[in-house]
């Protein structure tokens, strides 16, 4: 929010997922897949992974560390929650700008919660 008040309006995020999924950003009509791929995850200490990967956007690959949380929810599910950060510039994407006055950081922060449950097979 910046210290702007309550956010953009509604109107206002829609102009935004528009500009993000344009040709100039993120092309999803022409690059409809964002991948993470593993490389190695090691668990440290209890509950704690770090984690390398690939990062994939715009079919531009990028190495990715970072440290997730592991949660076992029961005897079955898991839980999994982390963030790390990248710069759009190295999938190809020049950070918005707006009249010059604007600017959106090359820098951003990616988040994510996982939650897996093994699917049940019948018989």
């Amino acid at each position: 929010l910046a210290g702007l008040g309550g956010g953009p309006s509604a109107g206002d995020v829609v102009e935004i997922q528009s500009k993000m999924l344009d040709s100039d950003h993120l092309d999803a009509a022409g690059h409809p897949e964002i991948r993470l791929e593993l490389s190695s995850v090691e668990e440290p200490q209890p509950g704690l992974l770090d984690v390398v990967a690939q990062m994939t956007i715009r079919d531009i690959s990028t190495p990715v560390r970072f440290s997730a949380r592991l949660e076992r929810l029961d005897s079955r599910k898991i839980r999994v929650t982390g963030g790390f950060s990248v710069r759009q510039s190295e999938f190809g994407i020049r950070p918005e700008s707006v009249a010059g006055v604007v600017r959106v950081a090359d820098e951003v922060d990616i988040r994510f919660v996982l939650q897996v449950e093994p699917e049940r097979r019948a018989g």
